[in-house]
């Protein structure tokens, strides 16, 4: 049971330990102009060799980036302008979900 109970909260609790492991990927200067979803899919698009966007994440706050998942893993976006904040791929392998 207290294995059940290790790893549920881990699940629970993975974008705010995502948050906390790589801040570099996660956090934004607000400002400007947001990016639309299209206007962002197609420059990690170009990005990241020609990947076709599977899904995107939307920021829910202002300073956080916004994610975009590809085949090959999740992209860290910066929404206001696009430029990937540093180190801003992980690879499937280390994606929780």
């Amino acid at each position: 049971m207290v294995i059940l109970g290790v790893t549920g909260s881990i699940m629970e609790f993975a974008p705010e330990l995502d948050r906390l492991l790589h801040p570099q990927m996660s956090y934004v200067t607000p400002g400007g102009r947001v990016l639309s979803l299209s206007e962002i899919g197609d420059a990690a698009s170009r990005r990241f060799s020609g990947e076709t966007v599977v899904a995107y994440e939307p920021s829910l706050y202002p300073d956080l980036s916004s994610m975009v998942v590809l085949p090959s893993g999740i992209a860290y976006v910066n929404q206001y302008e696009w430029q990937p904040p540093d180190a801003n791929r992980r690879p499937r392998s280390e994606c929780s979900a």
